[in-house]
């Protein structure tokens, strides 16, 4: 029997080497046991805080961060000294380890032995009769020392991921304080209805979610982080920025605008698609499905009467891209005289919708579980399947 628990600790300790190696050095490894301990205790937490009425809400959610992180390094810590104490209680088993008098006894004295050894302090009234066990004392104190360093390392990377999403969100910020419309953030590249400025901005959003999309998969805890903002949230600026590819790219009529072909618009569409597919894959588990059918030239027509009028059964895909061509169509008005911008293309309106429906069936089916899993509720929070409401925010759906 005290082969078997110098076994199991044997294996824990390196269980957990191994788990902090694949977790803070390697680059997009989900570890062995750690992220599924931060993903168990995310749930739990968010079991109730989604219940908690909202004035008292945004406090609960910005302990998550702290209590994930805890549990992440109490994970780390737990695993060498728990393991440790379980070799140091098989030696104790098979007389290679004396325990004198006044000392703790059993496993205690084993656990008090790890705990004394790991903080390199050492522990009176115990003392090795085995040379194997001298050699695991100083392994112990050294495994201290660099799981501290890797636990630093982890510190370190879980705060730039913070403020990579702070920049993120930065670039998507509405121009006036709780304005929900993702569009917002447009309108100073659309002085006078025309685009300026629009390249720059599309490469420094391109470059920001390429390092959030980074540090995710480097530190995959950061995708826990909830700061009790709103707009300081992973869904928040996913959404946004999920809404401004799809406006560009879609919302204007073809050749009324180079904003459309911008080198920039495609590197950030392609950038999201990739943070998108990996969430979807690792966090989220959402499988693969075909893109809906378009609905018919003639029904297209009747469907966008119907999401102007707020009538029932109208396409909610239809009705969302109508929403955003509204909402693009407002940027494009002149400053000067208020008058409109092009003049509407029915065939044109529709190949458009045709070519962005894989895209916004894409965005809505993740916004909606991305808002479900990270209890995204923003305040314009109405009872509807739809992922926006009309002011452009994404819906967070009732949990399941």
């Amino acid at each position: 029997m005290d082969f078997v628990w110098i076994v199991l600790g044997a294996v824990i300790v390196l269980v957990t080497i191994i788990d902090t190696f694949l977790s803070v050095l390697n680059y997009n490894e989900r570890g062995l046991v750690v992220n599924r301990a931060a993903r168990g205790v995310w749930v739990l937490l968010r079991s109730v805080t989604r219940r908690l009425p909202r004035r008292f809400r945004q406090g609960a959610l910005r302990q998550v961060t702290g209590l994930v992180i805890v549990t992440v390094i109490l994970t780390w810590l737990g695993g060498v000294i728990l393991g440790f104490a379980l070799i140091y209680f098989g030696a104790m088993g098979a007389g290679a380890i004396t325990v004198e008098k006044g000392a703790p006894e059993g496993f205690w004295a084993a656990l008090y032995m790890s705990i004394g050894q790991f903080s390199t302090v050492g522990v009176e009234n115990m003392s090795s009769v085995h040379p194997v066990i001298d050699f695991l004392t100083v392994l112990q104190a050294l495994s201290s020392v660099v799981l501290v360093g890797t636990i630093v390392t982890f510190l370190l990377n879980v705060f730039n991921g913070i403020q990579m999403l702070r920049s993120l969100c930065a670039d998507v910020t509405r121009p006036a304080e709780g304005d929900a419309d993702p569009l917002a953030a447009l309108a100073p590249f659309f002085r006078g209805g025309a685009p300026t400025d629009m390249e720059r901005y599309l490469t420094n959003t391109w470059g920001d979610m390429n390092l959030y999309g980074d540090v995710l998969r480097q530190t995959r805890t950061t995708y826990y982080f909830q700061s009790g903002d709103e707009q300081f949230s992973a869904p928040f600026a996913l959404i946004s920025i999920s809404s401004i590819v799809g406006a560009l790219r879609w919302g204007f009529p073809v050749g009324s605008t180079p904003v459309a072909v911008l080198p920039g618009l495609f590197r950030l569409e392609e950038s999201l698609a990739a943070a998108r597919r990996w969430i979807s894959a690792e966090m989220l588990h959402l499988p693969q499905v075909p893109a809906p059918e378009p609905v018919g030239r003639e029904d297209f027509e009747a469907h966008r009467v119907g999401a102007r009028e707020g009538r029932p059964g109208t396409d909610a895909l239809v009705a969302e891209f109508e929403g955003m061509c509204q909402a693009v169509a407002q940027l494009s008005i002149s400053d000067g005289d208020g008058a409109a911008a092009a003049i509407i293309d029915p065939d044109d309106l529709y190949r458009r919708y045709v070519q962005w429906l894989p895209f916004g069936a894409v965005s809505r089916r993740f916004n909606e579980a991305l808002s479900r899993d990270l209890d995204y509720q923003p305040e314009d929070n109405l009872a509807t399947s739809a992922p926006f409401t009309r002011r452009g925010v994404a819906r967070a759906l009732p949990p399941a």
